[in-house]
Formats: structure tokens, C-alpha cells, sequence
């Protein structure tokens, strides 16, 4: 076996073969892995604030003195699981956009096939799934989509079909594990993905854990008890002749250089919540005011609200002022959440530093963004092969839904664009427009108003205006009836 060399061609009858002297050692084929990730139970230490190191009492523990506890601050910042988001939202807030390149010939078929594959990325939110996708593999390093179509009777798609197209992703932060089989030469030739699901048995709710295969010719499908298989699975051929998954993966989390990936070292993160947490155990202890006096004969209250002190000839009563030095620790906790964007290469678009910004032209905030975008640009390249995947098994799909368009579907290229988010100037960007083209009209009556959003029938509305403008120039053309 270990000379055996894998390949498209022969990893169904290694399958096969194996699960014939016992399902677990196919199982084990699949589950070689050949890509170097790290595991969630690793990073779910450094992504879920609540598994900080801060929260450790045999790091943090709390201080005991004459028999009394005194506990000290803990407090924990979701600074990672802000990095996934942000550089989520940073490259998908604005939809991905999809440049389809077809022959002259036959161009109204070509429409029809492109339209029909806009209708399946819209009926898939895709514009939704993308920013959940990049949250996933900018956390968790690892995710897997996959196409499944399900039998129901519709013309969703521009045609008759009896299947609806579905995609379905899955990631380590969700408890799925993921397997990519490859060959030699770096192309997929098996997936495998291990999650659980929980099902109704006579009455009770039952969890099973499932391991499905995917290869070009067939799909496998195993039930798993205690980690192993003892049936052999159910198996069924793939339809559309190639593995309908898009897969995508990173070595390390979008976070990685400012957490320690070792428990008990500091990492960046970690020395901010130490010295928030620091500061907030000396303010807990400065906070109640204290009184220094001397002479002092007796002293009581009314009601727990109006003290009174009687003070001797020479008494003297005064309020122990705190001088900490604040700036200072004001200056570390800021400079360190500074690093934390900059290493990151990300904008700190707290609400704070957006007033600061006041109003800025778009101009001026793209040179803002731009090493956000430079990062965005550096990452793009690992989706933009998962995107381009997906509208492959995606044409693969409508060849299998409609016949007569397979011709033509291998003959459409599809190219993907992202663009990295940036506020929206439309003052701006209409005047760079207008200049272009001298100052000439870019967009007609209707369509402004359209563009508005204020009318509900924009049609109607143009009518209306023009019929005022039509009464207007009537009554400047009659003129004064008496002079």
C-alpha cells in the first residue's frame, strides 16, 4: 500500500479494496491529510476570549490576606475573533464580481447560461456565504463548500429542472473535520468531510457522527460508531463527474502574530488584558476616598449619609489625594492595541477614531485604507482559486440540469473580482465622471431618480415632473393677460 501511488483513476478501487478487509482502513486512507494546519482545539485557545490565559486562576490567581479573598479583575478581549470579522468584512462587504467571457456566436444562448448561473449564486446567497466563508478560514484555517442538489420540480433557474442547486459549508469552528486527499501533482482526487448530526429515534434524539467521500466518480457515505465504521457504506455515483467541493486553507490564522501559540507565553493580545486587568485591580483599590486627620476627639454619622467629626483646637481632616501616573499607563494600553491593528494590517474603525476623522472624500480615505487594501490584495489570490473552482462545478452542474446547453457551457470563462471595501463617495466619484467625459450628462432623468430611492414608481414620477415642466412653459409662453 505504502508504494502504491494515488491518482484519480485508481482511488475508488483502493476504497474498495480496503473496505473489503475492514471500512476502517479505507476510513484511514481518507483521513491523510496533505495539507499543514493547525487544529481548532489550538486555535479556539487563542480565538474564544473566554479560554484566554487571562481567565486562568493559576495565572491570575486571587489574593487572600488575614483569611479575606480579595479577587482581582480578569478581563478577557475578543481582539481575534474582531481580525476575522474585520478582514471578512473588509474584502466581502462589497459582492464579489463575476466577468463571464463567451464567443459572438450564439450570444443569446450564452445570456441565457450566464443568467442562469447569476440565479444560482443569488439563490445560494452567495454575496451572505462569502462573508461567513472568509470569518471561517481567517479563524479557523480551514473551510470546505459543497454543492448538493436536491430533487424538487422548478424553473428558478430560467428553465424547467428538477433539482435545486444547494451549497453547504463546512469548518473545524463548526466541529466538521476536513479532509483533502492529493496527488502527486497537487490536484484534489478525494474529499472527505467528518461531521455529526443528530436524528429522531423512537422518540429521543440521537447524535451520530458521519464521514462522506467525495471522488470524481462516486460518493461515499459512512455512518460512524465510536470513531470507526462497522457497515459498509452507502454509496452512490457522482453525477456531475468531478468532486463537488471548493476547498480553501491557510497555515496559520489571520491572528497568529499577535497571540502566542504556546499556553503559558505572552502574546500581545495577552499583554493588553494583563495591563487592563492591572490597571482595573488598582483603581478597584484607589476608588473609596480616604481620610487623614489629627486631633481628631469624635467622629459619627446621621443615617449612614451626613458624618460629622469634632476636631481638637489643632485638628486637621483631609482626603488622601492618589497620584498615579495615568498617562503612562493611558500611553502602553493604547500603543499596544496600536500594534495590534499594524502587525495585523488592519483599520481600527472604533467609533472614536471616526469622529476623529470627521468628513473625509473618498480619496482621502482609500489612502487611509490602503495598506488594509494591500493586505486584502495579498489574501485574495487563495479565494479567487476557490471561487473560480466552485463556477467550474458549478457549470458542471447545469450541463447535468440542461442538456442542450452543454456544448456551450465549457465555452464560457468566468473571472472573479474583489473588491476591498471602502466608504461610499458618490459626490466624488460623479465628479471624477463628469470630468471625463467634459462635463456631458452620465445618467438620465429616470435613472436618478430611480437611484434616489424616494419615488415608488419612478416611471410615473418622470411623467408627472414633465407634465409640470410642459404646464410651466405653457404659462411663461401666454405671458401677462393685461399689461
Amino acid at each position: 500500500m505504502a508504494n502504491i501511488e494515488l491518482s484519480e483513476n485508481n482511488i475508488d478501487d483502493l476504497i474498495r479494496e480496503l473496505g473489503a478487509e475492514s471500512q476502517s482502513s479505507a476510513i484511514s486512507l481518507l483521513r491523510q491529510k496533505d495539507v499543514n494546519v493547525p487544529s481548532w482545539q489550538e486555535l479556539e485557545r487563542m480565538y474564544d476570549k473566554n479560554q484566554h490565559m487571562i481567565n486562568d486562576r493559576s495565572f491570575r490567581p486571587d489574593k487572600k490576606k488575614d483569611g479575606d479573598t480579595y479577587y482581582v479583575s480578569r478581563i478577557p478581549l475578543g481582539l481575534q475573533k474582531i481580525a476575522s470579522e474585520r478582514m471578512s468584512e473588509l474584502m466581502f462587504s462589497l459582492p464579489v464580481i463575476r466577468k463571464y467571457n463567451y464567443p459572438k456566436e450564439n450570444e443569446d444562448i450564452y445570456k441565457e447560461i450566464t443568467n442562469a448561473i447569476e440565479s444560482i449564486y443569488k439563490r445560494v446567497r452567495i454575496d451572505t456565504l462569502n462573508l461567513d466563508r472568509g470569518d471561517y478560514l481567517f479563524s479557523s484555517c480551514e473551510i470546505a463548500t459543497i454543492l448538493y442538489l436536491k430533487e424538487e420540480q422548478n424553473t428558478k433557474y430560467g428553465f424547467d429542472s428538477k433539482y435545486k442547486v444547494r451549497l453547504k459549508c463546512y469548518t473545524p469552528r463548526n466541529g466538521d473535520k476536513l479532509y483533502p486527499l492529493f496527488d502527486d501533482y497537487g490536484d484534489m482526487i478525494a474529499f472527505s468531510v467528518e461531521y455529526k448530526r443528530k436524528v429522531m429515534e423512537k422518540g429521543n434524539l440521537v447524535e451520530y457522527t458521519h464521514f462522506d467521500t467525495y471522488t470524481a466518480k462516486f460518493i461515499y457515505n459512512w455512518t460512524l460508531k465510536s470513531g470507526y465504521a462497522d457497515d459498509a457504506p452507502v454509496i452512490s455515483e457522482n453525477p456531475i463527474g468531478k468532486i463537488p467541493v471548493s476547498y480553501c486553507y491557510r497555515e496559520e490564522p489571520i491572528y497568529a502574530d499577535v497571540c502566542s501559540r504556546k499556553y503559558g507565553e505572552m502574546g500581545l493580545v495577552d499583554e493588553i488584558e494583563v495591563a487592563i486587568s492591572d490597571n482595573s485591580d488598582v483603581n478597584r483599590l484607589n476608588s473609596a476616598p480616604i481620610l487623614a486627620g489629627k486631633g481628631l476627639n469624635t467622629a459619627g454619622d446621621q443615617g449612614g449619609i451626613l458624618r460629622f467629626y469634632d476636631l481638637g483646637k489643632d485638628g486637621e481632616l483631609n482626603y488622601v489625594t492618589w497620584q498615579q501616573a495615568t498617562d503612562s499607563v493611558r500611553f502602553q494600553i493604547e500603543t499596544m492595541i496600536k500594534l495590534f491593528f499594524m502587525q495585523l494590517q488592519l483599520p481600527d474603525l472604533s467609533f472614536e477614531n471616526l469622529k476623529a476623522l470627521s468628513l473625509q472624500s473618498g480619496e482621502a480615505m482609500r489612502m487611509l485604507l490602503t495598506d488594509s487594501h494591500l493586505k486584502a490584495g495579498h489574501e485574495a489570490g487563495r479565494f479567487i482559486e476557490m471561487f473560480d473552482r466552485e463556477a467550474n462545478i458549478i457549470k458542471a452542474v447545469l450541463k447535468q440540469m440542461n442538456i442542450a446547453w452543454s456544448e456551450y457551457i465549457d465555452k464560457i470563462e468566468i473571472e472573479h473580482e474583489i473588491t476591498p471595501y471602502i466608504p461610499n463617495d458618490e459626490a466624488t466619484a460623479l465628479s471624477n465622471i463628469q470630468k471625463a467625459t467634459g462635463g456631458k450628462a452620465v445618467m438620465s432623468q429616470r435613472e436618478g431618480i430611480e437611484k434616489l430611492g424616494y419615488s415608488k414608481d419612478p416611471e410615473q414620477t418622470l411623467k408627472d415632473i414633465q407634465e409640470e415642466e410642459k404646464q410651466s412653459s405653457i404659462n411663461n409662453n401666454i405671458g401677462p393677460l393685461f399689461e
